[in-house]
């Protein structure tokens, strides 16, 4: 699985200018994006894709496939929208992109979200799971 997230506007030399660039990046969506934090791991049935998404809820939470490309959307939930006085930062949403592999049974994957945690089953397809042969003799 390989991360497709990808940003925009193109990497420069590590001028001033080029240091500002890198804040204003979009992913591609034409919305502006945080790109959550994720943590992957395999067990025996699969991958596991564990991402953080404090303040979404499931009627805001979009998790795909197509293309063989794996792409998880979510926006927080806003509350009452009020006369601000000062306000220094609004909610932004969340999206990450990764490719899936051709070991991915991509008919069985599973998401669930609890406590702010998104969690996505990615099982293996069965033709690529690990099994023990018989030996016959004779």
């Amino acid at each position: 699985m390989a991360e497709n997230t990808v940003a925009t506007i193109e990497e420069t030399n590590g001028t001033a200018a080029a240091a500002e660039s890198r804040e204003v990046q979009t992913t591609h969506e034409p919305d502006r994006f945080a790109t959550p934090p994720v943590d992957i791991y395999e067990d025996e049935h699969g991958l596991m894709v564990v991402a953080d998404l404090p303040g979404a809820s499931q009627d805001t939470i979009e998790v795909g496939v197509e293309n063989d490309l794996l792409t998880i959307k979510a926006s927080p939930v806003r509350g009452a929208e009020a006369e601000w006085q000062v306000r220094e930062f609004a909610p932004t949403g969340w999206f990450r992109q990764f490719t899936l592999s051709n070991k991915i049974d991509q008919t069985r994957i599973e998401a669930n979200y609890k406590n702010g945690v998104l969690t996505v089953r990615l099982p293996l397809a069965e033709e690529v799971k690990p099994r023990q042969i018989a030996v016959k003799i004779g």
